[in-house]
């Protein structure tokens, strides 16, 4: 088991409007549910919340537009770092300007 890849080696995971690469995980010898992905959201509304028993960090890289946690929606551009505390439900919606938001996102434990 390798502890290094490169994003041009991962196959994404593709679902209508959005494209995950994940990157870290149990594969790369994460434990205690550590993972690391860079996802693009294509969404112009926001889409059904997520919601998930560990805490989500989000960092965005390219794109502008909104997220909302729980009952608060909050601006993203580039350079914007939010946090998701475990069972928040979230989404993310991109500009109509922009053709999707790129972000770089974490999972840890509670």
């Amino acid at each position: 088991m390798s502890n290094v890849v490169n994003i041009k080696d991962v196959r994404p995971m593709e679902r209508p409007n959005m494209r995950m690469f994940w990157l870290l995980g149990k594969q790369t010898g994460c434990t205690s549910g550590c993972s690391m992905a860079v996802g693009y959201y294509g969404m112009d509304e926001f889409p059904p919340v997520g919601v998930h028993d560990d805490q989500e960090g989000f960092f965005v890289l390219e794109g502008s537009g909104y997220a909302q946690i729980g009952d608060e929606v909050i601006r993203l551009e580039p350079g914007v770092a939010f946090l998701v505390k475990p069972g928040e439900a979230h989404a993310i919606k991109r500009d109509a300007s922009c053709e999707h938001i790129k972000a770089l996102l974490f999972h840890a434990a509670p």
